[in-house]
């Protein structure tokens, strides 16, 4: 199968590979890794050349594979993607795990599993409202440990 991009086009899909791979083996170690995801952004990065990017992508001999260039990892619009799903992932499973403990102290597993549906969603959502209210207005000033 033949694809033409242009080399804005091109960059644009190394980027969606380099970021799909990034949350997929990010905070893999090597044995861990999904291999299939790593040979897709092989076979992207070694096509770079060719398709006029080929400062984005560079060969290490030693390892005999392809990696991104400092100034592809360091892009902006890379950079900020990476920061934006952090920070969003980071506040939604905060809000989630205390959410969900806070609901489970509050009203116990008998209690929740004898709620009927509508009830169990409004009842959690208080307990995620709470939250995401707090944390939009403070952040983490008035997060203890105890």
């Amino acid at each position: 199968m033949q694809v033409m991009y242009t080399p804005e086009q091109y960059e644009s899909l190394m980027k969606l590979v380099y970021l799909g791979n990034w949350m997929v083996n990010g905070i893999k170690i090597s044995e861990e890794r999904n291999k299939k995801f790593d040979t897709i952004q092989q076979r992207i990065f070694e096509d770079a050349e060719d398709a006029g990017c080929g400062n984005l992508a560079e060969f290490d001999e030693n390892v005999k594979k392809y990696f991104p260039t400092q100034a592809f990892e360091e892009d902006a619009e890379i950079t900020g993607v990476q920061k934006e799903y952090t920070a969003e992932i980071f506040w939604a499973e905060l809000v989630e795990r205390l959410a969900q403990r806070d609901f489970i102290a509050q009203y116990g597993m008998e209690k929740i599993k004898a709620m009927g549906e509508r009830e169990h969603k409004e009842r959690y959502s208080e307990c995620v409202k709470r939250y995401v209210d707090e944390f939009e207005k403070n952040e983490l000033t008035n997060l203890f440990l105890r």
